[in-house]
C-alpha cells in the first residue's frame, strides 16, 4: 500500500458542494506533463489562498510502515519537528483543506510533485510547476 503524508488537524477537510465542483473543473482542465503520472496516481490537495486563487499541490505516494512515537502515542505515521502528527493518504485521493500551511512540502521530486494555481474567476491554470532539486519550482512542458 502507498502513503502520503498530510497535515493533522481535526479540521482539515472542509469540502463543500462548492469546492467540489472546483476541484472537479480543476481535474477536467489540468494537462499532466508526460513526465508525470495519471491524475489517480497522486494524492491531491486543493486550498484557497489570501487572494481567492486555488493552491493545488499534486504528490505521488510514498511507502512509510515504520511507527513513531508522536505526542506521546505510537502511530503509523510522522512527527514534524514542533510534535505535530501528519498522517496518510492513498494515491487517488483528493481533499480540500481549510488551512493553506497543511498542503505538505517536498524538496525535488520532479512531477511527483506538481504544485499550481488555480483562478476560480476565469477557470485559468496558473504557475503549473513540477519541483526541482532543493524545493526550485521548475516550468513543465
Amino acid at each position: 500500500m502507498s502513503s502520503i503524508v498530510v497535515g493533522c488537524d481535526e479540521n482539515k477537510h472542509d469540502e463543500t458542494a462548492e469546492t467540489s465542483a472546483i476541484m472537479d473543473v480543476i481535474e477536467n482542465e489540468v494537462s499532466i506533463p508526460s513526465s508525470g503520472r495519471t491524475l489517480d496516481e497522486y494524492v491531491r490537495y486543493y486550498s484557497f489562498t489570501a487572494n481567492g486563487e486555488v493552491s493545488v499541490v499534486y504528490i505521488t505516494p510514498i511507502n512509510v510502515s515504520e511507527s513513531v512515537i508522536c505526542d506521546d502515542e505510537e502511530v503509523i505515521s510522522i512527527c514534524t519537528p514542533e510534535g505535530r502528527r501528519i498522517s496518510f493518504a492513498e494515491a487517488g485521493t483528493r481533499m480540500w483543506l481549510n488551512d493553506f500551511d497543511l498542503i505538505p512540502g517536498m524538496d525535488d521530486g520532479g512531477c511527483n510533485y506538481i504544485q499550481f494555481e488555480f483562478d476560480p474567476a476565469t477557470s485559468n491554470i496558473l504557475n503549473f510547476r513540477c519541483n526541482a532539486l532543493n524545493g526550485a519550482a521548475q516550468k513543465a512542458n
